[in-house]
């Protein structure tokens, strides 16, 4: 900082406060861990309570709008009961601002279906397709019926030799 910044009160105190500025999601855990200490009394710790959710909501810019406060609040649920992977996905994509409950769903269920399991997938037909996937290469009950029969016939082999053939 240079002599003339120093000497301007408002810079110094943005300067100052952006140092120790927290990100939304610290000042979430702030709150979501704040535990009463043997030396503060019940209102001391309330009000340490009512801080730290004020913080958070300022930082998330929520203002004095009730159900965008509902949303955020459903959303960070949300967002608490994500395995890792798809938690880092919405929060790569967030960047600083939040999402509200149907984005971050939607978000989690593309990252989902983009990271099908491979350990769960079954190879059918020449094509490995996962259960959890949706795909043109997926066959229906009743289609993978047909196909084991006519595999069956082209074959020769039957349910005895190791393929299911159902009878219609």
């Amino acid at each position: 900082m240079s002599l003339v910044q120093l000497d301007d009160y408002e810079f110094v105190k943005y300067f100052v406060l952006n140092q120790f500025n927290l990100t939304p999601r610290q000042y979430k855990e702030r709150f979501d861990q704040a535990v009463k200490r043997s030396d503060e009394t019940y209102m001391m710790f309330s009000a340490r309570l009512r801080n730290n959710f004020r913080y958070y909501l300022r930082s998330r810019e929520i203002g004095e709008d009730f159900e965008r406060l509902c949303e955020l609040m459903i959303s960070d649920k949300l967002r608490s009961c994500l395995p890792n992977g798809p938690l880092n996905y919405v929060l790569a994509a967030e960047a600083g601002s939040w999402y509200t409950t149907d984005e971050v769903a939607e978000l989690a269920d593309t990252y989902d279906s983009n990271h099908a399991s491979v350990e769960n997938s079954k190879f059918v037909g020449g094509a490995n397709v996962s259960p959890q996937s949706p795909g043109r290469n997926r066959k229906s009950p009743v289609m993978q019926n047909k196909f084991n029969k006519w595999q069956g016939a082209r074959t020769g082999q039957n349910s005895s030799q190791g393929l299911y053939i159902e009878s219609s």
